[in-house]
């Protein structure tokens, strides 16, 4: 597994900032379902990225701080980003679907940040339970060209690269905290394994799954791992 160090500079300051950058409101289709997002496209973006939030039953929405914390750090960087509600939250049309339409919608996120930035590198992340929806789904799509997972619930959800990587040698970039209660150390050291040779990945000191008041720390740590995309 491939380590990285904390990062201690940052482009965007979650603890100061909210939101530096100017979204939009974003509406589009999934299964029929009427989907909300935010998105921020700048001038010319060179990548692009959608990211999926924490389970839709269990609170999980697209202004998790979670979903903010990496959303600011990548607009930061001069990417285009979208993060939306899965159906059935907020103002999302649709019920929860037990994943099988929560990976339908990221699919329809993806296509709707396409339409926006054309040509640009696109990357699909998420926390949690969007973490999950954005490796099942980004490591199948062929125009996803790399995945973000942050916090992936392993514990709930085991998960084996070896099947995809026989398919796909797409970038998987991984960040977990020490002390998280649904992504043991264990487990993601096991996953990350599963995904090398191309997988990068980053376990933070002192960080359980919620991340709270680390957000800061998430943020550049996420930082980091993309300039390995560069």
């Amino acid at each position: 597994m491939s380590a990285l160090e904390v990062v201690v500079s940052a482009a965007w300051n979650y603890a100061t900032a909210v939101m530096t950058f100017v979204e939009q409101d974003l509406s589009f289709v999934s299964s029929g379902a009427v989907l909300e997002g935010r998105v921020f496209v700048p001038a010319e973006p060179a990548s692009a990225v959608v990211f999926c939030h924490p389970h839709p039953q269990y609170g999980g929405d697209m202004d998790n701080s979670v979903v903010t914390a990496v959303v600011g750090a990548l607009a930061a960087r001069g990417w285009a980003t979208l993060r939306f509600n899965f159906r059935g939250v907020g103002g999302s049309g649709g019920a929860f679907a037990d994943g099988i339409g929560e990976r339908a919608d990221a699919g329809a996120a993806l296509d709707a940040l396409a339409a926006h930035c054309p040509g640009a590198r696109l990357l699909l992340g998420g926390y949690s339970f969007g973490a999950a929806i954005a490796l099942d789904l980004g490591l199948a799509r062929d125009d996803v060209a790399a995945v973000l997972a942050v916090a992936p619930p392993f514990a709930v959800l085991p998960f084996d690269g070896r099947a995809e990587r026989r398919r796909t040698d797409k970038p998987v970039l991984l960040i977990t905290g020490d002390r998280d209660q649904f992504c043991p150390v264990v487990a993601f050291e096991a996953a990350a394994d599963s995904l090398e040779p191309n997988v990068h990945a980053a376990v933070l000191p002192g960080v359980d799954h919620f991340f709270t008041g680390h957000e800061q720390v998430l943020a550049d740590q996420v930082a980091s791992l993309v300039r390995l995309l560069d």
